[in-house]
């Protein structure tokens, strides 16, 4: 932790303790920017000016360079982030796409405690259909409204939608508000502005198609990927990081002429990252590296208690519900996958687990011919991984574990399980002690996912559905 250590973290206690007073409830902004790595964030140290105001936030909030998600796809990720456990605990995953109603969500405990919450939801997988509306007042899902296919228009169609919502809210009762960001999810369109400044312009419009293939496509018949298309990928990558970042700063800066900016808590991060052809991958399926866990946290606290801060200590989704429900003060609920990020640094050795369920739906964005393809046998496997330090173990069912050193290895090229057996066996009991503590099953079964028409349209557009 830079800063001063110690004394920023007292201070950071006191704005805690603060909040926890009866009389002080401050309202909480969640904000999700969908499908993004935090090393393509300039705000994170990458070269290109991909987000100017995660960068001026920065200055306002505390950062956290070593922020992990525990899964790389939208429904399990914010499942773990609403409720504070394991995918393999809340079991919204591949086989069961919701969330079960047994589960308190940090909506649901907000409720109680008296807030108005809201959702604004771009991603079909945080929805009604997959019962992520719990606790929620309003749930309004852009997919199916006429003004989400705008691109490049300010006000944002989101961001309209919400600041109608803060014009009208309850004055007398604090908020929560949830905010979805869906831009840089593939198929990458960010408007012509946006792309100018990544895009090299002598690139053709044939490299442009190359460089834009499908995910599934990719698996099926993978392409000859050359360095120039891979660059071409992450400048169209780029440029939906840029518009995003300037749809949050609209955002932003409503809540501030809205006067409600500096009394809040606002916590900015992503559900996933993305794989831009790094170890045979695209999209952000059938793997569990860093690509798609490492991802962008920034918390701001009211009247900005410990601005400025990094912190560098390993953390991930579920420590967010944890400490957002001490914060408020909201009634104590368990949550073995998450502790108070302010309540003082976590150990350098603290594991982080993240897991990708065996892709039954992954495996439904292909047609019924191609899903019985060769191509896909050696992605038909579960996931599961455990970081400790500068070690990472990558488990998978079908017995092609993988083992790194991320301190002198952070690009996961080289893997050392063949080398280091002991230590993969080590990571290996971790991995399982972790994966143990789930609650065991209280209701039936849900009834199956029943997504409408336009949800299921989104769902294709996004490359979820054949």
């Amino acid at each position: 932790m830079t800063r001063g250590a110690a004394g920023v973290v007292a201070m950071l206690c006191v704005a805690a303790a603060a909040c926890h007073r009866p009389a002080a409830h401050p309202n909480v902004v969640l904000i999700v920017l969908d499908t993004v790595r935090a090393d393509h964030l300039s705000a994170y140290g990458y070269s290109h000016p991909t987000s100017p105001t995660l960068e001026a936030f920065a200055r306002q909030a505390i950062r956290f360079t070593q922020a992990y998600s525990l899964s790389t796809w939208t429904l399990p990720a914010h499942a773990s982030l609403f409720t504070g456990l394991y995918p393999s605990a809340h079991g919204a995953t591949q086989q069961h796409l919701w969330l079960d109603d047994r589960f308190d969500t940090l909506a649901e405990l907000l409720h109680g405690r008296g807030y108005t919450t809201a959702a604004f939801s771009g991603n079909p997988w945080v929805a009604r259909a997959t019962h992520m509306e719990q606790g929620f007042d309003v749930m309004q899902e852009m997919w199916g409204r006429p003004e989400a296919n705008e691109t490049g228009t300010f006000p944002h169609a989101t961001n309209r939608l919400v600041f109608d919502w803060l014009a009208r809210r309850s004055r007398d009762r604090p908020f929560f508000l949830f905010v979805n960001y869906i831009e840089p999810h593939f198929p990458y369109s960010a408007p012509a502005t946006y792309e100018a400044p990544f895009v090299d312009p002598t690139s053709t419009a044939d490299e442009r198609r190359q460089a834009e293939v499908r995910w599934t496509d990719w698996y099926l018949h993978p392409p000859t990927w050359t360095p120039r298309l891979a660059a071409l990928r992450a400048a169209l990558y780029d440029a939906e990081l840029s518009y995003v970042d300037a749809i949050l700063g609209e955002l932003l800066a409503e809540l501030r002429r809205a006067g409600v900016y500096d009394d809040s808590i606002i916590v900015i991060t992503s559900d996933h990252g993305e794989n831009l052809g790094e170890h045979g991958h695209l999209d952000h399926v059938f793997s569990l590296y860093n690509t798609t866990l490492h991802v962008p946290l920034l918390l701001h606290l009211p009247q900005g208690a410990g601005a400025g801060t990094t912190r560098t200590d390993p953390v991930q989704l579920t420590d967010v519900f944890v400490t957002l429900v001490a914060l408020t003060g909201a009634d104590p609920h368990p949550a073995p996958g998450g502790r108070n990020l302010l309540d003082g640094t976590a150990p350098p050795d603290r594991a982080l687990l993240a897991e990708y369920d065996f892709p039954a739906q992954a495996l439904t964005a292909f047609s019924s011919a191609e899903q019985s393809s060769a191509a896909l046998d050696g992605f038909r496997r579960e996931l599961r991984s455990v970081q400790v330090g500068a070690r990472k173990l990558i488990w998978a069912s079908d017995g092609r574990h993988e083992l790194y050193d991320l301190g002198s290895d952070p690009r996961e090229e080289r893997n050392l399980v063949a080398e280091a057996p002991q230590s993969a066996a080590d990571l290996n009991r971790t991995l399982q002690t972790l994966t143990q503590r789930r609650p065991p099953a209280s209701e039936p079964p849900s009834p199956a996912l029943t997504p409408d028409a336009a949800a299921r349209e989104r769902l294709r557009q996004l490359g979820y559905l054949h």
